[in-house]
């Protein structure tokens, strides 16, 4: 349990800061489907949906309200200058995705190391004129593409006007 909340731990709060005006609600919405291999879970925490590994692998959803209006562009560049300029993740690559309800969003995959360990940490953000909700996926950058299938399946599946 100790790798579980180490990997957890390391990708889920890196950005807090990008959202504190914006709040983060909890919803019991259905936000994606389970993919084989993980199980959800849930707690008291910032997450509207979670799911782990065995190894302590994860994929997270998270949903905040849009109050300040901000587009696509704008959310992703404040989400990728907090990941990369102030907490030191590497920028591997960046690509468009869309939501199974039609919401566009953008892919980043970061790399980081916690104790010597390099890690892939996924940020899907979507933005609606009334959410933003965003698909976090994390694992040890040794086992990303046995993972991969799984954190392609939840961010497809999404439907980020679960709550809404």
């Amino acid at each position: 349990m100790k790798r579980l909340a180490s990997v957890v731990c390391a990708a889920g709060g890196v950005v807090a800061l990008a959202f504190v005006a914006a709040g983060c609600p909890r919803h019991e919405a259905e936000w994606t489907r389970t993919p084989d291999g993980f199980v959800k879970i849930s707690g008291p925490d910032a997450f509207a949906w979670r799911a782990v590994s065995p190894d302590g692998s994860a994929i997270a959803v998270r949903h905040r309200a849009n109050e300040e209006e901000g587009s696509l562009a704008f959310w992703s560049e404040v989400f990728e200058r907090e990941l990369v300029e102030a907490k030191g993740y590497r920028l591997a690559g960046k690509s468009d995705v869309t939501s199974a309800d039609g919401v566009a969003g953008k892919l980043l995959q970061l790399e980081f190391a916690q104790s010597d360990t390099p890690y892939h940490y996924g940020l899907a953000v979507y933005v609606s004129a009334k959410s933003i909700v965003t698909v976090e996926t994390a694992t040890e950058l040794e086992r990303l593409e046995r993972y991969r299938p799984a954190f392609e399946a939840a961010r497809r599946e999404l439907r980020a006007k679960a709550a809404e």
